[in-house]
């Protein structure tokens, strides 16, 4: 089972968190949900790294809401 750092379906731009709290993470590419990493369902199936990684684009901006600051002090 690989463990390659470059290779993890975080950074992949298909991964996807699902609804179901049983099956929480998911492949669009693969089109699964599985408990663990889809990455490491795949190395699990065919003891080969993911062929269908794809990278996330950099400089995509983080969803955290703002915390410790009044949002009506912000002047957009």
């Amino acid at each position: 089972m690989s463990r390659d750092p470059a290779i993890h379906c975080r950074r992949c731009a298909h991964y996807r968190v699902t609804w179901d709290p049983q099956f929480p993470h998911g492949c669009r590419a693969f089109g699964i949900r599985s408990r663990h990493y889809p990455c490491l369902e795949v190395a699990a199936a065919s003891a080969l790294r993911c062929r269908l990684f794809t990278a996330k684009p950099p400089g995509k901006p983080c969803r955290r809401p703002l915390t410790g600051i009044d949002k009506r002090e912000i002047i957009v």
